[in-house]
């Protein structure tokens, strides 16, 4: 049910690429692979993995956020981007289907 919701309002789980798609946007493509590459190694958080888990992404944003400036601002967006999809990806786990009713 999860998967079927999310692909029909097109939400997808964020990933290493998506959020620095979304970094580039606003600070562009050099910038943005620096800075995320940079945030990934003092992390800890292997930028390679296709899997990241969404808490080592948020290790990453928290990184980013450290950073302060702009580079701060944009990481508040990234956070919010994967703190709604965890929390949505949860509810629609805690949420019965019409069979289990």
């Amino acid at each position: 049910m999860t998967d079927s919701i999310f692909s029909q309002y097109r939400l997808e789980r964020p990933s290493h690429e998506s959020l620095l798609e979304a970094l580039a946007r606003y600070v562009g493509d050099d910038e943005a692979g620096d800075e995320w590459n940079g945030a990934c190694q003092r992390a800890g958080v292997d930028r390679l993995l296709a899997d990241t888990a969404p808490e080592q992404l948020m290790a990453v944003i928290a990184e980013l956020e450290a950073s302060g400036g702009h580079l701060a601002t944009c990481a508040k967006g990234l956070r919010i981007r994967l703190m709604t999809y965890t929390v949505l990806a949860r509810k629609l786990e805690q949420t019965p289907t019409p069979a289990d009713r």
